[in-house]
């Protein structure tokens, strides 16, 4: 096992229920020796909300967005590793020892995958693909989304990715020269991070065999995400980057050569959420036919 050092990060805002199922959890299941940071942006913070063992936890004195909230909390720790999580995502048995496990001298960055109920969210991608390309004479930047249902049918157990999901475990060598964008309020914070590791040729590996729970629980106040529009957010990025941005682009193949010639086209349009593309295309028709 490593001796890597290890703090958990967790952002939590206007969900008391859900930090204290969190950090129940964590103390339940993760064997790996580890500190809690914790950054609370719920605004008037009720007194009687228990951090349990957490070393830290920060209290903005107002609310601020979610690039914001990693940035601190990986400005506050000085351990080797830093794994991020949202007070909704919670770790199962060995899933932190497995995504430590993978950090070495070639691998900085680990991920995991998401269920819900313990079932895997096969709709959720567990890791992306960059590619750049020029469209009308302007670069462009292809995102590519991968799931896992395909992944784990091709019969591997992890993979390598340009970007994971916010489960993420980083070595905190990496911050030396990459940090979270506070401009963002939304998702874009993880999208520019990735794309800055991406730059510097850094991977994340992928554990399929890493699940965290993705808990649903409700808010009870409103917070800068929930009062955000996502195009603005995603606006911000491009012009940040000075790209256009293609997402959710066509995985035509990549990974399934081993399989039957139709199990592949299947997983490639698994991957690539060809699936609804094709239903809209069969609707089309069937109106034509009536």
């Amino acid at each position: 096992m490593s001796n890597n050092t290890l703090s958990i990060g967790i952002s939590t805002a206007g969900r008391p229920n859900a930090i204290q199922l969190c950090l129940k959890t964590i103390d339940r299941v993760v064997k790996y020796p580890h500190e809690i940071v914790i950054l609370d942006n719920t605004p008037d913070i009720n007194s009687h909300v228990s951090y349990g063992v957490a070393k830290t936890v920060l209290r903005p004195e107002e609310q601020i967005g979610p690039g914001e909230s990693r940035k601190r909390i990986a400005e506050i720790v000085d351990t080797d590793l830093l794994l991020f999580l949202d007070d909704d995502t919670l770790p199962r048995k060995d899933t932190v020892s497995k995504l430590v496990s993978e950090i070495g001298p070639d691998c900085k960055m680990s991920s995991g995958v998401w269920t819900v109920e313990g079932v895997l969210e096969d709709r959720r991608e567990c890791g992306r693909i960059f590619r750049w390309g020029f469209r009308n004479g302007k670069r462009t930047l292809f995102d590519i989304p991968v799931y896992p249902d395909p992944i784990q049918q091709c019969g591997f157990e992890r993979w390598e990715a340009d970007a994971g999901l916010p489960t993420l475990l980083v070595h905190t060598d990496l911050f030396n020269s990459v940090t979270f964008d506070t401009r963002y309020d939304w998702y874009f914070e993880w999208l520019d991070f990735f794309l800055q590791t991406h730059q510097r040729e850094e991977k994340v590996q992928v554990r399929l065999d890493a699940p965290f729970e993705h808990a649903a629980i409700s808010y009870t106040s409103p917070t800068i995400k929930s009062e955000q529009e996502r195009d603005r957010d995603q606006q911000r990025f491009l012009d940040k980057w000075e790209v256009e941005l293609c997402r959710d682009a066509t995985l035509e193949s990549r990974g399934w050569g081993q399989s039957r010639s139709l199990d592949r086209r299947a997983a490639q349009i698994y991957a690539s959420g060809g699936l609804i593309k094709l239903a809209k295309k069969a609707k089309k028709k069937l109106d034509k036919l009536n």
